[in-house]
């Protein structure tokens, strides 16, 4: 009835692992061809339900996982809109902590502010972990070029120096500090070029004096004597 071709055989597995039919009834029937074809068929059972039906699972809740995560631009604008609410929040308690209400951030008033605790949280909460509250304030105010800064310009300075500095950061503040080394070789042969011609006018323009020759240099004049 179950094994009368490969085809209902087939279909009779299916429906064992599936629910369609009791695999007991089935099993009672293999019992008389011996110990092997019944373990055959108990294996098939255990692998299919272990196996195949949690392979089954997981690529369903891969897929509904997939369709829930949201999409880049969906993630992007919940990072931005995060970061707007971290910035939102650190000013608001940045002026209820400046002291003469002025609106601005000194690297006194950031001193005294680093000592309350919840303005640290606050920090480590944004991305940044601030150790020497001063060299801190110096560099963000050299990114400004102000010794005060507003607390809105002050925050926005902040929020771009949170996070792990990146390679190309690192591979971009390279790139600048060879620009600069060659911009002060560059002006280093400038400088000893005008040197030397401003030596060679001075010496063409010596004054005798007695037996002896008035020579300038560029650190000291000296009275070189002629014998």
């Amino acid at each position: 009835k179950y094994f009368r071709s490969v085809r209902v055989a087939m279909l009779t597995l299916a429906m064992c692992t599936t629910g369609g039919k009791d695999w007991e009834d089935v099993w009672a029937l293999l019992l008389p061809l011996g110990p092997g074809s019944s373990l055959i068929f108990v294996f098939y059972i255990a692998f299919f339900t272990f196996a195949v039906m949690n392979i089954l699972t997981g690529i369903f809740v891969e897929s509904a996982l997939s369709l829930a995560k949201p999409t880049d631009t969906e993630a992007l604008k919940q990072r931005r809109r995060k970061s707007e609410e971290e910035a939102e929040e650190l000013t608001a308690i940045l002026e209820m902590m400046d002291d003469d209400g002025d609106g601005c951030m000194s690297i006194s008033e950031f001193g005294n502010i680093m000592t309350n605790d919840r303005v640290v949280h606050m920090f480590k909460k944004v991305g940044v972990d601030i150790k020497d509250a001063e060299l801190f304030f110096t560099t963000v105010a050299n990114l400004s070029n102000k010794d005060v800064i507003e607390i809105p310009e002050f925050v926005g300075q902040i929020m771009r120096l949170r996070g792990d500095a990146l390679s190309i950061d690192l591979h971009a503040v390279l790139v600048q500090m060879h620009a600069l080394q060659d911009r002060l070789a560059q002006s280093f042969d400038q400088m000893r070029q005008e040197h030397m011609r401003l030596r060679s006018s001075f010496i063409d323009h010596a004054t005798p004096v007695g037996n002896g020759l008035v020579v300038v240099d560029t650190t000291e004049m000296v009275i070189r004597n002629h014998f």
